[in-house]
């Protein structure tokens, strides 16, 4: 059976990385000896025209989407795309937005055949196993499909015991080379399960309370293999790392054992790290650890069911600073309770912390408690329009203040903070910014502008040089450097820098955190 995986566009694009539940499906599929392939229509630019090339070439006879509520709106108009392209074929999708509004999106988008629910990979592989059979779908839990014109839907599956069951990611599956250039760290998962109930989170829904723990080795094997291929950081992609510290502690010292040199970057809660931890994290290359902070506000970190205090995060940033490690502070604004007086307070506490730190706006997610029991937390929520739910625009608001006054209070912050990033941006393309982030902005820039090739297709489309143009030595990099400068409307000299580092990266290229881990974290969970 030939089986059609897409990883669609994400309405931003500062954190590009392969969909980890398409890669586990994909393998897995592809072990048990289905022809799989992936169409990654992220770290390219979205065009009906190549995904009419790939069915037309392909013709698979399944399609499958994931997505979370952030980039549900283009998930399922690419997948009902492909169902009017190949009506032949079973359009299937999954991911946290549609197993908890299963029934809704099935009624509402005819062109979506069947929801996987939850964990998907032995759904998936049972309704391949069923479908290749013949038999009944009734069978194969975690399903909800049409039949005979009525929505069925089967019971709910348990969540895998053993990870250890799971095969290694076949990272093939995807285009390497564009996320290598981009130097996106690879995402590793050495556990599943998030003990937390924080109500604006649904983490521990898709995943469950019980910690669900990789055996350490297998996890250092996987990072090994991806340092192999080319990858120099790593994301541990958990929902909380440092849950456990026995298994913490037993992955850092292997990768020591192991003389593995790759930075790492990691989600975790103020309250599971301290001295010792952080120290033997920073000794096996952890560079960043993201928090979620949430609010300045105690009161509103209790109604939020946080169990964390400004406290306990100021101690956990302290004790970052002082083993070498950098935090990364997030925080939502329009939490249950908020008001303009808290959402002050939140600011000048972040600021306080002398960290780097990110806001997004309260999006309540489906499954979440504060959309399923709003009006218990006092929030009103004004839409569901999923194109809304961004975490860029207010779509609720509480008895303390209105959407309106959340959306002005953030863009009045946010655009200074936005100018002021585009300053350093600008002083770093042009040389000139000799400020304390000066490394980080040299990183960005030319993470950026990787981007901005790959995402637009400008090579392919910039990247046709005469031969009377190629100048000897250079090849054809002068010329495309002259071209790109002139569309991107950039220094010369840097268009030309950056394309020859491409063309001559070192085996080793330098550490570049991972921007805007506020927003990766918030359907997947970071406590």
């Amino acid at each position: 059976m030939k089986i059609l995986l897409i990883q669609p566009p994400y309405p931003f694009s500062e954190f590009p990385k392969p969909s980890s539940a398409l890669l586990s499906l994909g393998t897995i599929l592809k072990q048990e000896g289905r022809e799989v392939e992936i169409l990654d229509l992220l770290s390219t630019r979205y065009s009906t025209d190549k995904i009419d090339r790939r069915l037309a070439r392909f013709q698979p006879e399944v399609i499958g989407v994931t997505s979370v509520t952030m980039n549900f709106p283009m998930a399922v108009q690419t997948l009902e795309y492909c169902k009017k392209k190949a009506p032949e074929a079973l359009a299937v999708m999954g991911g946290p937005h549609v197993t908890f509004t299963d029934e809704e999106t099935l009624r509402k988008y005819p062109g979506v055949d069947i929801i996987v629910r939850g964990e998907g990979e032995d759904t998936t592989r049972e309704l391949i196993q069923a479908l290749e059979k013949g038999e009944s779908l009734e069978k194969v839990r975690g399903l909800t499909f049409r039949q005979n014109g009525k929505i069925q839907r089967t019971e709910d599956r348990p969540f895998i015991p053993d990870l250890d069951v799971l095969p290694m990611p076949d990272r093939t599956l995807f285009p390497l080379s564009r996320y290598l250039a981009m130097r996106v760290p690879v995402s590793i998962l050495s556990s599943r399960g998030c003990p937390m109930d924080c109500s604006f989170c649904v983490g521990y829904r898709m995943t469950g309370r019980k910690g669900r723990f990789r055996n350490p080795y297998r996890v250092v094997d996987e990072i090994e293999a991806a340092h192999r291929l080319g990858f120099e950081e790593v994301c541990i992609d958990d929902d909380l790392f440092t849950r456990k510290r026995s298994h913490v502690f037993t992955i850092c010292d292997e990768i020591l054992r192991r003389g593995l040199k790759m930075n790492m970057y990691i989600f975790a809660r103020v309250d599971t790290v301290d001295e010792p931890l952080l120290k033997k994290l920073r000794e096996a290359g952890c560079r960043m650890i993201c928090f979620g902070l949430e609010s300045g506000n105690q009161k509103v970190l209790d109604l939020a069911h946080k169990r964390a205090t400004p406290e306990k995060a100021k101690r956990a940033v302290e004790l970052c600073k002082e083993v070498g490690i950098s935090p990364l502070g997030s925080f939502v604004l329009g939490l249950p309770g908020e008001t303009r007086e808290t959402m002050e307070e939140t600011i000048s506490f972040a600021q306080s912390l002398g960290i780097p730190y990110g806001f997004h706006l309260l999006s309540p997610f489906p499954g979440t408690r504060v959309r399923e029991r709003a009006s218990e937390f006092g929030l009103k929520i004004l839409t569901d329009d999923w194109s809304l739910y961004d975490a860029d625009h207010a779509v609720t608001e509480t008895e303390g203040v209105s959407a309106a006054e959340v959306q002005s209070f953030a863009k009045s912050f946010f655009g200074k903070l936005g100018a002021n990033i585009e300053e350093m941006k600008r002083g770093t393309i042009a040389g000139t910014y000799q400020g304390p982030f000066r490394e980080d902005m040299e990183k960005r820039v030319e993470v950026d502008f990787a981007w901005k090739l790959l995402s637009g297709d400008l090579i392919e489309e910039k990247g046709k040089i005469p031969r009377s143009e190629v100048q000897a030595g250079d090849g054809p990099i002068v010329p495309l450097a002259q071209r790109l400068a002139g569309f991107l409307s950039l220094p010369l000299s840097f268009v030309e820098t950056n394309a020859r580092q491409s063309r001559n990266q070192k085996e080793s290229p330098p550490p570049s955190p991972p921007r805007r881990c506020e927003k990766i974290g918030l359907e997947r969970g970071n406590g």
